[in-house]
């Protein structure tokens, strides 16, 4: 009994094999010289939906400000704001250096006050002291012996009774002992202390 029915259902199987392989169906014949099928790509995945909360929002407007009446004014456009004027400093003009027959000039007018203070050592066996006006007024008279030593030829004093030097800049005395007196011109730039500066002892 049993072998029969193994017998059966080997029947059976080989039946269903032949079946598939008659109506399997055949391969689509290749043309010659046509190019092998593309392997199909896959198809697009949709695109995921887009959340409200990520949707960007328009730019919120300018806050308006209220006038007198109360109502809300429109913002002023950047355009129309003011600007400051931009204020154009004009560039310092350097002094230039004095020519041959100036310096020499320069160096006159120097020795002209150091032989003026000179002078005045020969005379009371010192230097006067104290400041530009101060001294020009012991050279002018206001001494001892009321001797006007004073002021050198060609040179002047100013409103304060200084005496100044070719560019109207007073100069500047350093009593540096009784025997020894610095002299000073501030130059052609009119500032003391810097490079253009005439000194004389």
């Amino acid at each position: 009994m049993n072998l029969a029915r193994g017998l059966i259902l080997s029947a059976v199987l080989l039946a269903a094999a032949v079946l598939w392989y008659l109506y399997q169906p055949a391969p689509p014949e290749r043309m010659p010289g046509s190019a092998p099928a593309r392997e199909s790509s896959p198809a697009p995945q949709p695109a995921e939906p887009v959340r409200p909360s990520e949707v960007a929002s328009p730019p919120a407007p300018p806050p308006q400000s209220l006038g007198a009446s109360g109502r809300a004014t429109a913002p002023t456009p950047p355009s129309a704001v003011p600007r400051p004027a931009i204020r154009v400093l004009p560039v310092p003009r350097q002094p230039q250096p004095p020519t041959i027959p100036e310096a020499e000039a320069i160096r006159a007018d120097l020795d002209g006050v150091r032989s003026m203070v000179r002078d005045y050592r020969s005379l009371f066996r010192e230097n006067p002291v104290g400041n530009n006006a101060e001294i020009m007024q012991a050279i002018m008279g206001g001494n001892k012996k009321g001797a006007q030593l004073g002021p050198p030829e060609g040179q002047k004093l100013n409103a304060a009774g200084e005496l100044v030097d070719r560019w109207g800049t007073p100069y500047f005395f350093h009593q540096l002992s009784k025997s020894d007196m610095e002299i000073r011109s501030a130059g052609p730039d009119r500032v003391m202390w810097t490079a253009d500066d005439q000194v004389t002892k």
